[in-house]
């Protein structure tokens, strides 16, 4: 996998999770800049062990609970941050799939 595999994966998963995040009630720059970091911090590594073979239902528990640590520690009054990581990450990767489907 190369370089720009790993930037289309990350460009992705921003184009999806941050408006989802946005219509979950994440409006604040702070709250929106938390929602872009966690997914700079999780989709490399998720990609990368993918690569190496680990299962991607370990992979994407891991990025859910780190994610959903970062959003309340890290967001203003983020409801529900462990609900907003799962719903985040299953639509994310559901489209994903999706677009291997058809691509």
């Amino acid at each position: 996998m190369t370089m720009t595999a790993f930037a289309v994966s990350l460009g992705l998963t921003l184009l999806l999770e941050v408006p989802f995040a946005y219509v979950w009630g994440l409006r604040s720059c702070h709250n929106m800049t938390v929602a872009v970091l966690v997914n700079i911090l999780t989709n490399p590594v998720v990609v990368l062990l993918n690569i190496l073979h680990v299962p991607i239902l370990l992979l994407e528990a891991g990025a859910i609970a780190v994610e959903a640590v970062c959003y309340h520690t890290c967001g203003e009054n983020i409801r529900r941050p462990l609900m907003l990581a799962l719903c985040t990450n299953v639509f994310s990767y559901s489209v994903g799939l999706l677009l291997q489907a058809v691509f």
